[in-house]
Formats: structure tokens, sequence, C-alpha cells
């Protein structure tokens, strides 16, 4: 299975990516450690250590014993998921009967999220247990405390929020316009070792998923995306001041559209005051600031 990974190259491995031309490029911004951290997912794939062992007897019960019943009732509706998965090379399938069949394979069971107003979301549960004396795949992995890169994201939405009130702060008539930084597939960009990703597979109907990409529900996915995302915030607030972006980008930009409602003269804003620690934005020359561009 490995070998099968490696061979089919592509977005399954990101074989395409030149990392040491952007490591080249972002060298000068990022900290030594993160860029060592960024080299070593994007080459060797993640994570960043796997060393565990199962019975035979642990791999037939999960295998025996399947997805919760929310993938049953929504059979349909989870393989056209999974069928973006294959389209993106995220993942690739093999028959259900070579499973018991495939050196170091591990199935975990998976479950679909289901919120309204939002979209549904396959989760990976690595911590399902069917016994007490079961190991799951979220047992055998490691975390932040073995290695993994503490994740920061909790603190994001109150940076958000604070960034917000020293925008009022400096621009009290101003619109002040939030976006989403989302990313497609975020997880599913990284990769697990060729070696590794037996280990993570899942099954859904007479499927087995070989799982390329990192999972949404692995403990360690956030703490490997968690590399890339610092390093977003850091060239974002690097290139502030670079006009020539603007040029560069110019096709995306244009395709941005504008609430109706902005610039609406009738439009009232609640005011706030400046004080020890929330200033505004603009530094001690009278000059905005870099926009942080914090990630969730």
């Amino acid at each position: 299975l490995p070998d099968v990974m490696r061979l089919l190259g592509n977005n399954f491995t990101g074989e395409f990516r030149d990392i040491n031309a952007v490591v080249n490029k972002i060298s000068p911004h990022v900290p030594p450690d993160l860029l060592d951290r960024y080299k070593m997912i994007m080459t060797s794939g993640c994570p960043i250590e796997f060393n565990a062992e199962t019975s035979r007897e642990n791999f037939l019960l999960h295998l025996r014993e399947g997805n919760h019943p929310s993938i049953a009732r929504n059979e349909t509706q989870v393989l056209k998921c999974m069928a973006k998965d294959i389209r993106h090379n995220y993942s690739f399938t093999l028959p259900t009967y070579l499973a018991p069949f495939l050196p170091h394979l591990f199935v975990t069971p998976q479950h679909l999220l289901q919120r309204p107003g939002k979209d549904d979301r396959l989760i990976y549960d690595s911590s399902k247990r069917y016994t007490p004396e079961s190991t799951c795949i979220g047992m055998m992995t490691t975390t932040a405390t073995n290695g993994e890169l503490r994740c920061e994201y909790g603190t994001v939405l109150q940076s958000v929020l604070i960034r917000a009130y020293n925008l009022r702060i400096t621009y009290p008539d101003r619109d002040i316009c939030i976006h989403a930084n989302d990313v497609a597939g975020a997880f599913r960009q990284l990769k697990s070792h060729p070696d590794c990703m037996p280990a993570f597979a899942c099954i859904v109907a007479d499927f087995l998923f070989m799982q390329c990409g990192l999972a949404f529900g692995t403990d360690f996915a956030p703490s490997n995306w968690e590399v890339v995302r610092r390093i977003a915030e850091i060239l974002a607030t690097r290139y502030f001041e670079d006009p020539s972006l603007r040029t560069k980008h110019r096709q995306y930009l244009d395709r941005l559209k504008w609430h109706t409602m902005l610039d609406n003269p009738r439009a009232s804003f609640t005011r706030v005051k400046a004080d020890s620690i929330n200033k505004g934005v603009l530094d001690n020359q009278g000059s905005p600031t870099p926009t942080p561009h914090r990630f969730f």
C-alpha cells in the first residue's frame, strides 16, 4: 500500500510542490524551528512520529463493528462526500474484501455530523472504543505532549474581536469588514507518510478508503496544520506593505463582492474609547499597522 501511494503521486503525495523553492522564499520571514517543521511535514508527511502495534483480534473487532449508525442511514450522501475526496486525489479505494489480508492496515469508524444550516461533515472517530479492552487509533498516535506543535488557534476569536475594537477606535465612522479565512480541505492538503497511511483507512459500503490526506478526526492533524496556519499568518503580516501583490492577484481581488449596505450614510456606529492597552491601529508615525490575518 505505501508503494501504491508513492506510485500514484500527484495530489495523493503532493509531489508537484516545489518545497525547496517555497522554503527559500519564505525563510527570511519564518522562524527556523517553524521552517524545519514545515519542511518535514511537506516532504516526509505526517504525523511527526508513529510507532505502534495492535493485536489481530483488535483489528478484526474494528472491522466487524464498523461505522456509527449515521453512516448507514445516509450512505448515499456519505458516498458522495467520499467521491469528492477521490476526485481531489485525497484518497483511493480498494475492495473491502481485501481488508483482512493487507499488511499494517487499520480501520476506524466514521460518523456523519449533521447540524441545521450547515454542511454535513464526515468525522473520522479516532477515539471510538468498542470494548474497555479495545485499542483505537487515537491511542496509537502522538499529540502536543509528545513532539507535535501546540495548537494556538483557540485564541484566534479573541484576537479578531480585539482587532475589531481597535479598528473602531481609529475609524469611528467607517464600515468594518471581517472576512473568513477558510482553507478548502485544509487537513487534506497535508499528507500521511506513505508507510503510515494504511493505519488510517476507513470503510464505507463496499469500499475500503485509503486516506492519503490527513483525516478530520485524527488527534495530530490540527497540530500538523498549525505549522501551515502560523506561517500563513506570519506571511500575511510581513507582506502587508507590498503593493505588488495587488497587481499580482488582481484577478482574484476583482471578484470580491461588497454588500450594498456598506457606506450607508444613515449607519450609526457604537463609539469606543482608547485606553492603555487598546490604542487603535496606527503606529507612532500615524501609519496603519499591518493587518493580522488570524486563521481558525
